[in-house]
């Protein structure tokens, strides 16, 4: 058994995750806005997930990804995921096309 103050590791010991997010360091994510076209995009070929306010799965948004490829160039399926799930826990969820 090790020996220690640290619940019998070494006081040497560190911990590998720790370790890894030390030199790792945290990346800050910048939030880019939607605007009204990629809105209205994802409403024109989502717009089922949004009024029975369900999350479509990766491949009813990689359809959305062959129609409006360059549209949605900077999104990956994981944004357009969260959109549509954000947008269908409002009260109402197309309210977006309205402004």
């Amino acid at each position: 058994m090790y020996e220690g103050s640290f619940g019998g590791f070494p006081d040497t010991y560190i911990f590998p995750c720790l370790l890894l997010l030390y030199y790792t360091g945290v990346t800050k994510m910048t939030r880019k806005p939607w605007n009204s076209k990629e809105k209205q995009a994802v409403a024109k070929h989502l717009s089922g997930y949004l009024r029975s306010r369900t999350v479509p799965g990766k491949n009813a948004i990689m359809v959305l990804f062959k129609a409006e490829g360059k549209l949605l160039e900077g999104r990956s399926w994981r944004n357009i995921k969260d959109f549509i799930r954000n947008q269908a826990r409002k009260k109402d969820p197309m309210a977006f096309l309205k402004t």
